[in-house]
């Protein structure tokens, strides 16, 4: 079997294949084109390269260094090799893949410490950072990554819907922007997700007893908003998200149940949004006590005081309820949680405009009656912001 290799003589840009004809000292190389055969020794050659099936070997010659032959199949590499120990090595494969794997493993555990450490750590600085279009784009994968459902946007619900947002807001003390949604879900709860999403769900505004009750759960979550709670958490999130990205080689697969587990506020910022709630409702005239009644219906008091025969025999709403408030939080809703909620909130004062009417807290219920697909509404959104 004939030995081959490609061969630049330095003078023509064009390669032309030569056979190989190995001795003791050196090497002929034979043109397949009937030019002059060229004799190559071993002791003169430089080593530029060693043959590895991802790349050919390239030599050249210390006499002619713009000349070049390279050996691109592993039995030509094999015949030659043995005859290479005289040969100059300026090959920087060996040396370069060391260094590389020790830059590698710097980078690594560089990686691990910001990860674990520091994003944790500084998420909330972090956070401020983050360019509000990024975060929009975020929270839009976070909310469409976990929901499928339509968007509710019955024209009378959303009036009476934008009227509870701004008697909220006429209790906050600097302006909040966010984006409210109502998805047509049956799930009992209220979500903020990043770039100041505040997603309401179908099955909490059945769920509650009286406007006041809801516009304590949205309040809490515009707290949320407003302490940027939902990306610092995807920041801190981010420090397990690396490591197993680097693990697995991909970090798609925390998608599923990273991002709500990012949405997962600790005791401080769930404490810190209750706060905000009952001092916003308060400011607003609004009834703030009633916020309470949720947590006491929803893994608070109730709960508490029944036993496993009796929560066995709650409504399946009920039980799915609960169900979920502890999924959105590592520290679902408790009896002290309620009773402080309750200590510190107060009555609406005398002669202050009901939250909603009778009729508008009726169209908001009804606030499903119309929708328009998740990513339809979103699309419309872009265009309102910049």
């Amino acid at each position: 079997m004939a030995l081959q290799a490609r061969f630049f003589d330095g003078v023509q840009s064009r390669p032309y294949t030569v056979t190989l004809a190995v001795s003791e000292t050196a090497m002929r190389l034979t043109p397949d084109d009937g030019r002059p055969a060229v004799v190559w020794a071993f002791a003169d050659i430089v080593i530029l390269d060693k043959y590895d099936t991802s790349h050919p070997a390239r030599l050249s010659m210390r006499h002619s260094p713009d000349a070049r032959l390279l050996i691109e199949s592993a039995a030509a590499w094999k015949a030659i090799h043995p005859y290479l120990q005289s040969a100059q090595d300026h090959s920087p494969r060996l040396a370069a893949s060391w260094g590389t794997l020790a830059l590698y493993a710097v980078l690594a555990v560089l990686i691990v410490v910001l990860a674990v450490h520091y994003v944790p750590r500084y998420s909330a600085n972090l956070a401020a950072l983050v360019p509000n279009s990024a975060a929009r784009a975020l929270g839009e994968r976070v909310i469409t990554t976990h929901f499928d459902n339509p968007v509710c946007v019955d024209e009378k619900g959303r009036a009476a819907f934008a009227k509870m947002l701004a008697r909220i807001g006429s209790g906050i003390e600097k302006p909040l922007e966010y984006t409210p949604l109502v998805l047509r879900d049956d799930m009992t709860n209220a979500v903020a997700a990043p770039g100041d999403y505040v997603v309401v769900l179908k099955g909490l505004i059945h769920d509650v007893k009286s406007p006041e009750e809801m516009a304590g759960v949205v309040a809490h979550e515009l707290g949320h908003v407003y302490y940027n709670h939902p990306l610092r958490g995807m920041m801190r999130y981010m420090g397990l998200s690396f490591m197993m990205g680097m693990m697995v080689g991909d970090s798609s697969v925390l998608d599923a149940a990273g991002t709500l587990s990012a949405l997962s506020f600790g005791r401080e910022d769930e404490a810190a949004a209750d706060d905000f709630a009952v001092a916003a409702l308060t400011r607003a005239g609004v009834d703030s006590r009633k916020f309470a009644e949720f947590f006491e219906r929803h893994g608070g008091k109730g709960a508490d005081e029944k036993d496993e025969k009796e929560q066995k025999g709650q409504p399946k709403g009920a039980q799915g309820a609960e169900k979920v408030m502890e999924y959105f939080s590592p520290h679902p809703a408790s009896s002290s949680r309620a009773v402080k909620i309750r200590a510190e909130g107060r009555a609406a004062p005398a002669g202050s405009a009901p939250l909603l009417t009778a009729q508008e807290w009726q169209s908001l219920k009804n606030i499903c009656d119309k929708t328009v697909p998740l990513k339809q509404w979103l699309d419309e959104q872009e265009g309102r912001h910049p």
